[in-house]
């Protein structure tokens, strides 16, 4: 790293620290609703010295290894649904091995980053595992607050964790930071695009043929708006979802990032406002007319019901769309990528730098990325991160979209991982649902968008 640079990651790491208390944290990329997540709470753990309870050789080794720290407590701040649940039930498993008791902290996913962000930022070692949204990156490298873990991954005295083995797009986003290792990847995420095919053929409309740009999202959501069915399920409410589906639609038109080499972000472009067009003007036309105050809940319940016939939309929150006890289009889904391309979800699981249980905290995060838990939970909601579990004919069968969802996360774009995201995306929030409610005109929205990032990432040095 150069001098300038180092400079400025010292100037934008003291404006963090310095508002620590005020910063909020905006982002819920992904959102994976198990049935039921189990409460917060500590994990009994078993009395030190008692009998060996490894059911084979996978369990073993953590069990051989763990009692090295049998009775340490680790905490961990997590959202109150999601993946998290799944994680939860399957530490218990892990305390029953090891005597290493966990703490799942649930909070709303917006209280997650500040009350992350705060203990880091402070060095209190209160949290010892930590969700990485990668988007959260910058700012938590900023208060030199993640434990780096390639000698973690090196040490023989740890189950082997193959870096190969994942889907390389989740490695690079999700747990390096300028080459260095901080995390693994554990919830893989990337938006994915259910359409009702029962409802395109009724409609005269191929079913075994998606919209392959958002053109023909329009225009088959044209087709199949009748009545009171709806060709699109929009997220189009004041929330983070209403960015990332702005974001998909920016991809799939620009096929670039938020900026360009020299930090610019690249919204007041044809495809900005083109991507601005679909989200405000076209989408909402064939949605219901709520949905300007949807957010992915509302969203994905309304494709359940067959309300709506097709939406873009993070896969952990499908599960809805497989429940025979509350969907109505069991049987009648198809699941494609995105027109043109697609944002890049999901979360890295670290460690505290300040924790005082560094070692037992990675045993855990090696513990809950391993192609064995992976495989295991899959069908209960787990976001696999692992090539081979995609490819697996074995587990595609257990629900009709992980093919897509992992082809996705093979060609998706990753969100900005620098330290001023979160306001990046307050801003994009703020214009987006500005334009699809009618109170900014389009182009207007974009540039004012435009503007407020441009100037924001200017003062905090991201620009020369």
């Amino acid at each position: 790293m150069s001098s300038k640079s180092s400079k400025q990651r010292l100037t934008r790491r003291e404006f963090l620290l310095a508002g620590a208390a005020t910063t909020v944290g905006l982002v819920a990329i992904a959102c994976a609703p198990p049935a039921s997540a189990p409460a917060a709470g500590g994990n009994a753990a078993p009395a030190a010295g008692t009998a060996k309870v490894a059911k084979n050789d996978f369990e073993a080794k953590y069990e051989e290894i763990g009692q090295e720290w049998a009775g340490v407590t680790l905490r961990l701040p997590i959202g109150q649904t999601g993946h998290w649940g799944v994680n939860e039930v399957a530490a218990q498993r892990f305390t029953e091995l090891t005597g290493i008791k966990t703490i799942w902290e649930n909070n709303p996913y917006e209280q997650v980053y500040d009350k992350t962000f705060l203990d880091l930022s402070s060095q209190s070692g209160t949290y010892d595992v930590l969700d990485l949204n990668f988007a959260w990156f910058g700012q938590f490298i900023a208060t030199n607050g993640l434990l780096k873990l390639q000698s973690y991954v090196d040490n023989p005295k740890f189950p082997a964790v193959d870096l190969k083995k994942f889907v390389p797009a989740t490695l690079e986003t999700y747990a390096k930071w300028e080459g260095e290792l901080y995390g693994l990847p554990w919830l893989g995420d990337a938006m994915i695009f259910p359409y009702n095919q029962a409802q395109y053929k009724t409609a005269g409309l191929d079913p075994d043929k998606p919209p392959a740009s958002w053109d023909d999202v329009y225009n088959f959501g044209k087709t199949l708006t009748k009545d009171n069915q709806y060709g699109f399920a929009l997220m189009g409410g004041r929330q983070i979802q209403a960015m990332c589906t702005y974001a998909a639609i920016f991809f799939g038109l620009a096929h670039k990032g938020f900026y360009d080499d020299a930090g610019n972000p690249q919204f007041d472009s044809d495809e900005g406002r083109q991507a601005m067009e679909i989200i405000a003007v076209k989408l909402p036309e064939i949605s219901p007319p709520s949905a300007v105050s949807w957010d992915i809940v509302q969203a994905s319940e309304s494709v359940a019901q067959g309300v709506c016939a097709m939406e873009i939309q993070w896969p952990g929150i499908l599960g809805g769309l497989l429940d025979a006890k509350s969907s109505k289009v069991i049987g009648q889904m198809g699941f494609a990528k995105p027109p043109g391309g697609t944002p890049l979800g999901g979360h890295g699981i670290g460690v505290s730098n300040y924790s005082k249980n560094k070692d037992a905290a990675y045993l855990l995060a090696n513990y809950l990325v391993s192609p064995e838990i992976q495989r295991e939970y899959v069908s209960k909601g787990y976001a696999i991160t692992l090539t081979e579990l995609f490819e697996d004919p074995e587990i595609q069968k257990i629900n009709p979209y992980l093919k897509t969802m992992g082809e996705a996360m093979a060609i998706g774009l990753s969100w900005p991982r620098t330290e001023e995201s979160n306001e990046v995306f307050d801003i994009m929030v703020k214009h987006i649902n500005g334009a699809i409610t009618k109170q900014e005109k389009p182009d207007e929205s974009v540039s004012a968008m435009n503007k407020e990032i441009f100037d924001l990432r200017k003062q905090r040095g991201f620009i020369k």
